[in-house]
């Protein structure tokens, strides 16, 4: 069933916005207050919204609007466009008062900026549409060359395109050299093997030194432990000689006391005794004479063991802060890493001078493909230079001419929308508002020429 007609009409411009909104009926009066909301058909909400506003304007007015000429009814537009038809442009005169003069002008002034933004819209599709049709005339004339002049573009275009998946394939390598490294092994040119090799011999200097001072400790243990033993010697000796002396003393004392007592005859005794302690004392003295010059002999040999440590110390330290300057050098932590790392600086060498070689090469084609262009007067010869695979491959070629007519296809529906649809539509009805209202054709004619004119 058709939807009846919108009597009542906005006070303020435009569409209805958020907010409160005046309705005014057709006496003047103030027929209702009613929130603008969006609103959706085929929902509750609408039919809600409506009864509400139906209540506030009873409660204005003091009487009740009727079913047929309720809110509920009158903001059902019939005009009103489901989302896929949105493109179409309905113009409806209906509402509007064309006696009015704000309301006329508004109208009119609705349609020149309608035609205004279509002719903006003009000018840019226009732009396009020469760019698409310049590109399609330079594949025409690209098409159109000879044979020998068209396989020289397509070679050029093969170069350059394998000269940037060369460069491509640099950047996008799995990068094993930082730049700092590969400038400080850059730095060493010529001497990279001298300085491998004498970073190696520094680390075989260190192993033999930190040997040499293992083995100079262990002799020091060797020697501390026997000048213990001699210390030990000489200190029992000690003691032995001074128990001798006084086992001797103890004898002759007993051997007097029996010759007192018992009239026994000691000289034998006292004879054995006296040899006895004689030669105990000798022995236990040389010992302890053999042990004074060992220990002698020890301790200087243990002072000239740590002469002989010191010296081996300082090479230790002096090759061990040669080590320590060339790790801090060259960001390495042995020989073999800075061996490894001169590897890979030839690697990265090599595959910068490929790049180079690769730059230069894309450089000089480029420039001598976009000579051979502006030669043959293309009107967009710089463009083509985006579309190499184009010029390399008849397939490739194929893709971009569909693609180009189909972006002109689709530039042509739009102008065609833009002038026929959108400006004509609003010059037919600025047309038909001067034919249905000749007193006000010359007012209407008048705002025209001054939109031209401006």
């Amino acid at each position: 069933m058709k939807r009846p007609r919108r009597k009542k009409r906005f006070l303020t411009k435009g569409r209805p916005s958020r907010g409160r909104t005046l309705y005014r009926d057709e006496d003047g009066a103030v027929a209702a207050v009613a929130e603008a909301a969006e609103i959706t058909a085929g929902d509750g909400y609408f039919e809600e919204r409506a009864e509400e506003a139906e209540r506030a304007a009873a409660a204005v007015t003091g009487k009740r609007i009727g079913k047929r000429g309720g809110l509920k009814h009158r903001l059902k537009r019939p005009d009103r466009q489901e989302p896929g038809n949105w493109s179409e442009i309905v113009y409806n005169r209906d509402s509007m008062n064309m006696d009015d003069p704000a309301e006329r002008r508004e109208f009119v002034n609705a349609c020149l900026q309608q035609i205004a933004e279509a002719q903006v819209e003009m000018d840019n599709l226009e732009y396009e549409y020469r760019m698409v049709t310049g590109y399609l005339h330079d594949l025409e004339e690209i098409d159109a060359l000879p044979q020998r002049q068209r396989a020289e573009i397509s070679a050029l275009a093969r170069k350059i395109l394998d000269a940037g998946r060369g460069r491509e394939q640099f950047y996008n390598r799995e990068v094993q050299m930082s730049q700092s490294d590969f400038e400080r092994m850059h730095d060493l040119g010529s001497r990279t093997q001298e300085t491998i090799d004498r970073m190696s011999e520094a680390e075989v200097r260190r192993k033999k030194i930190t040997n040499d001072l293992r083995r100079l400790d262990n002799e020091r243990d060797a020697y501390d432990f026997r000048l213990d033993e001699i210390d030990r010697t000489v200190t029992t000796s000690q003691v032995l000689l001074i128990f001798t002396a006084i086992l001797t003393g103890v004898v002759l004392v007993m051997l007097f006391v029996l010759s007192r007592v018992f009239s026994l005859d000691i000289r034998l005794g006292t004879i054995l005794t006296i040899l006895f302690a004689a030669l105990a004392a000798t022995i236990l003295y040389t010992r302890a004479q053999n042990a004074a010059r060992e220990r002698k002999s020890t301790v200087s040999g243990i002072s000239r063991l740590i002469l002989l440590q010191n010296t081996v110390k300082i090479r230790y330290v002096n090759n061990q802060n040669l080590l320590n300057y060339m790790v801090l050098k060259y960001n390495v932590k042995n020989s073999g890493e800075l061996k490894q790392l001169a590897e890979l600086f030839e690697k990265e060498k090599d595959d910068r001078a490929r790049l180079r070689g690769s730059e230069k090469t894309l450089m000089e084609s480029q420039r001598e493909l976009l000579q051979l262009l502006r030669n043959y007067h293309l009107q967009y010869p710089d463009a083509w230079m985006n579309q190499l695979s184009g010029l390399a491959d008849a397939r490739e070629e194929v893709e971009i001419r569909h693609h180009l007519n189909r972006q002109r296809q689709s530039l042509r529906e739009r102008m065609d929308y833009n002038e026929k649809r959108v400006k004509g539509r609003a010059r037919e009805e600025i047309e038909r508002l001067a034919r249905d209202y000749p007193d006000y054709a010359d007012e209407v004619l008048d705002m025209v020429s001054r939109n031209v004119e401006s």
